[in-house]
């Protein structure tokens, strides 16, 4: 039987260090080797050999030059890996690792004198800075650019799968500008659909439980999360919403493209999570 590992091509990835910040080769080192088809390393092993060169926590409160320095090497990392890679959920498995440390977790305490332990803190804040798809315009982006993008929308559902960071925005973002907003490129359109799609194919869960018990949104998250131009009804997470991008979804799954081929499975996972609403 042919096995996930040796269908999957090899991966072929370069860190180019940070003048700027600390050098995160070590990191980056151990991650290259435990994502090489036949290696013996687990996860476990490589998030703690990370960590062991890692200031003592707990993590500052707003950062530091060293987990700066962590998640951009992870997020290097992830850019470089085909979004249907089985070495990008091998990566995530890192992640989690690292999250279970004190050195990457901050302790906040509310105004209940309740003390909060919040992992990997600030590794949302360098995942928002990648957050926004290639520019095209004046220009079209390349091929590594736009496969770059997919696979960092690929990443960051997968660790709000799996906990690790707050992705309810980010989700409601993507879907917003790919389904709900008028974009004039075909060829953008289908780059941001085929974003949103790989959104739902991870995180479907996640999304559809906000849907069935949506949050309350004041102030600022009131506004980021109005309806685009195309959706007639209220913002936030509600059953109207997923069904247009059910709708939306199933109208684009028309063809054999990525953009189309992606939509199918994103329709498929909104069906079996909500049937047709």
């Amino acid at each position: 039987m042919t096995t996930y590992q040796a269908q999957s091509p090899a991966l072929f990835l370069s860190y180019q260090p940070d003048e700027h910040a600390p050098d995160g080769t070590n990191a980056f080192d151990s991650i290259k080797s435990f994502l090489e088809p036949g290696s013996t390393a687990t996860a476990e092993a490589t998030g703690s050999s990370i960590l062991s060169k890692l200031p003592a926590g707990p993590a500052p409160a707003d950062g530091s030059d060293a987990l700066w320095s962590l998640y951009n090497v992870l997020i290097g990392i992830a850019k470089q890996i085909p979004h249907d890679h089985p070495a990008l959920v091998k990566l995530v498995r890192v992640v989690d690792r690292l999250g279970r440390s004190p050195k990457t977790t901050v302790t906040q305490q509310g105004s209940d004198n309740e003390e909060t332990l919040r992992p990997l803190h600030t590794f949302g804040w360098s995942l928002r800075d990648i957050f926004a798809p290639p520019e095209f315009r004046p220009n079209t982006p390349s091929d590594a650019e736009k496969d770059a993008y997919l696979s960092t929308q690929a990443f960051m559902a997968l660790l709000w799968s799996g906990g690790l960071v707050e992705g309810w925005n980010f989700a409601l973002w993507q879907l917003r500008s790919a389904l709900e907003e008028e974009v004039e490129q075909p060829e953008e359109e289908k780059l941001l659909v085929a974003a949103a799609a790989l959104c739902v194919i991870h995180a479907g869960p996640q999304i559809w439980q906000l849907v069935v018990d949506p949050p309350e949104y004041t102030g600022p998250d009131n506004q980021s999360h109005r309806p685009g131009s195309r959706f007639d009804g209220p913002g936030g997470y509600n059953f109207k919403r997923w069904e247009f991008w059910l709708g939306a979804f199933e109208g684009q799954a028309e063809g054999e493209d990525l953009s189309c081929r992606l939509s199918k499975r994103a329709v498929a996972v909104m069906k079996g999570l909500g049937g047709d609403v």
